[in-house]
């Protein structure tokens, strides 16, 4: 069940209206708090120059590159160079961020990335980010629901407590967040995924290494029982 909340909880939407609403402030220009799966995303209008700004000057976040959510891997396609093992990548079922090079006509504003030939791109992964971006059809920036060094916000509470200063809106919902997470980066090197950041989608899976590592019982009062890997 979903609810568009002003800054101060107050509910001005509920359900269909809610989104349409959420997707209204987008192409106004507008900064929404959207709900997601391992915490808040901010998002804005990845085309409007103004809007990223104001998202960059509210969050602290001067240059950082900012992520990208395209509402299709067409439209990803319209935007950046994608080959088999990013398209692999943008379509499997971890969907991470995936850095891409930019083609020179990209549709976004270039405050979105400032200086970089590489672009942050993800495709919707979860069914609020699908509505919202098919209502859209356009992309947006998704970035982290937080300020600056801050922990990402996971609750709608805490969400308009903590980012009552950078949202204009919230669209929230009333399935609980079991587990903070961030959205994984990814790189393609020599045709092989590199993983920048590990976490959604990848995390809490065990990491497999190439061969055996040896390992020795630690001696000593204070390293009693303790194993450790050399």
């Amino acid at each position: 069940s979903l609810a568009l909340l002003d800054r101060s909880g107050v509910p001005l939407a509920r359900r269909d209206a809610a989104l349409a609403g959420a997707a209204a402030l987008i192409r106004d220009g507008g900064i929404l708090a959207l709900h997601g799966l391992g915490g808040f995303h901010l998002m804005v209008d990845a085309r409007c120059a103004a809007a990223v700004r104001a998202l960059r000057e509210r969050k602290a976040r001067w240059e950082k590159p900012l992520a990208v959510m395209a509402p299709s891997l067409a439209a990803a396609e319209q935007l950046c160079e994608i080959d088999a093992t990013a398209r692999a990548l943008l379509t499997g079922v971890e969907a991470p961020i995936v850095l891409l090079p930019r083609r020179p006509a990209a549709g976004v504003a270039a405050e979105v990335a400032p200086d970089n030939p590489l672009l942050g791109v993800m495709l919707p992964y979860t069914p609020l980010h699908r509505l919202l971006l098919d209502a859209l059809g356009f992309p947006v920036v998704a970035t982290s629901g937080n300020a600056s060094e801050e922990p990402i916000c996971t609750a709608p509470d805490e969400a308009l407590a903590r980012l009552g200063h950078l949202a204009d809106r919230f669209l929230v919902h009333d399935r609980p967040i079991a587990r903070q997470v961030d959205d994984s980066v990814v790189t393609v090197v020599a045709g092989a995924p590199q993983l920048v950041r590990r976490s959604r989608g990848f995390a809490p899976r065990p990491l497999r290494l190439a061969a055996p590592a040896p390992c020795v019982l630690a001696v000593g009062p204070h390293l009693k029982n303790t194993v450790t890997l050399v």
